[in-house]
């Protein structure tokens, strides 16, 4: 339902398109009424109007009836307003009408009345109507499939400027349905919506970029695409930033593991390269919680997936990094105390991340937190640290093969495996009973 709201909203102002000059002045009042906020003068001033047959007030007043903005909301009652207008050819009406039946707002959903407003709408050459008019032919929602005539549509909202449309020809162009499949005319399209600022034409160019479909593969690009879109607040932006930031070469990565068995020196050439998989955990976490209508459920699923994944220290970065985007001051002035050395707020953290109230649950980082309490004097931090040290024994063998569990104790154990860089060789049981002893 937010989606449709977003719709209605998004087209308070379509009919001020259509009527430049309205025939009653009680309109006008209304207008500059409900832009200045104050709803009650507005219905008012609409309600005048609209009884007395203005098209466009009738169209208003439904809305603030849908909006409940000057009174109760009234999906109904709306619909009856909308209705009253949409019988006059009132093209915004007709849309609004042609949503409410989409939804089932107001009315008893139906796809075939709703197409069948929007085709009316359409008739009259309204942008928005030529694009829903070309997703129900698509998808064939209230009328027969046609993506040939889809396309048509598309392309007639397009050339007035819906974005919307532009977008979804693109996709009929990457996806050679009802238009010749052309990659390079689909990247043409995104470009267009992306050099306008669109979120979403920014992340299906990145997309584009990324596999080198219609444009020469550059991840470089894909990624700026990404951020600019991630940047909006733009939930697949965010997730696709986070799933390319997550793959890039870092703390955790294969090569890390690699490299420190086969060079010890290697380790300072990585120290700290997980900045981009924090980014990403960042991002990714970001596109879950984030505000506005969610379809995240496969990056819910991935964030929980990397929680357990990502090395300690990749988790750590990623959870500061976001709660310095929220402006979390609380949890940051405690991990700017706990950096400083204070000794109760790491036996915060310890707890916070032992039990993953307020923090991610983590075994190794509660650990590092509690070591570091109890190292700067706090006595009851050993209780905790202790617990730690047996939930790490308690671990697996196998476990320590994985990426994951390689970089939580590096994490853990940085400063030995430093002083110490051959007591790896796949001995990381021994570091544990050293680090507990």
């Amino acid at each position: 339902m937010k989606h449709y709201k977003s719709i209605l909203v998004s087209g308070l102002f379509i009919f001020s398109l259509v009527v430049s000059n309205p025939t009653f002045a009680d309109f006008e009042k209304g207008d500059k009424a409900y832009k200045a906020g104050d709803y009650g003068t507005a219905f008012q001033e609409f309600m005048t109007d609209a009884k007395i047959g203005n098209a466009a007030s009738q169209e208003y007043l439904g809305f603030l009836y849908l909006m409940g903005h000057g009174a109760s909301k009234n999906k109904q009652e709306a619909v009856r307003w909308f209705r009253l207008s949409a019988d006059q050819g009132f093209a915004p009406a007709q849309i609004r009408l042609g949503t409410a039946y989409s939804y089932g707002s107001g009315v008893k959903k139906n796809k075939k009345e709703s197409t069948r407003w929007y085709t009316l709408a359409a008739d009259q050459g309204n942008a928005y109507a030529r694009y829903a008019l070309g997703k129900a032919l698509y998808n064939g929602d209230g009328i027969k499939k046609n993506r040939g005539e889809a396309a048509r549509n598309y392309q007639l909202a397009m050339d007035q400027g819906n974005t919307q449309a532009r977008l979804a020809l693109a996709k009929m162009y990457y996806d050679g349905k009802g238009v010749k499949k052309d990659r390079q005319k689909a990247a043409e399209l995104y470009r267009i919506g992306a050099d306008q600022g669109n979120a979403g034409a920014q992340t299906e160019l990145g997309k584009l970029y990324a596999k080198g479909k219609g444009v020469a593969k550059d991840k470089a690009e894909a990624e700026r695409l990404y951020r600019m879109a991630a940047e909006q607040d733009f939930r697949q932006g965010q997730y696709q930033l986070a799933k390319l930031l997550l793959k890039k070469p870092g703390f955790g990565s294969t090569s890390f593991s690699q490299g420190i068995f086969e060079n010890s020196a290697y380790k300072y050439k990585t120290k700290g390269n997980d900045a981009a998989h924090a980014e990403g955990y960042a991002w990714l976490k970001k596109s879950v919680h984030g505000t506005g209508r969610s379809r995240m459920r496969i990056a819910k699923m991935e964030l929980d997936s990397r929680r357990g994944s990502l090395p300690s220290i990749t988790l750590l970065r990623g959870e500061r990094l976001y709660d310095s985007w929220l402006g979390d001051t609380k949890s940051l002035d405690l991990n700017r105390q706990a950096d400083q050395g204070h000794a109760g707020a790491q036996l915060v953290l310890g707890d916070r991340h032992a039990t993953g109230d307020g923090a991610v649950n983590n075994v190794f980082i509660a650990y590092h937190w509690y070591n570091l309490a109890y190292a700067n004097g706090h006595k009851g931090a050993k209780r905790g640290r202790d617990k730690m040290c047996r939930k790490m024994k308690s671990i697996k063998e196998e476990s320590f093969h994985t990426r994951s569990q390689f970089g939580n104790i590096m994490y853990t154990e940085l400063e030995y495996l430093e002083a110490h860089p051959k007591a790896f060789n796949g001995k990381i049981r021994t570091i544990i009973n050293n680090l507990c002893s």
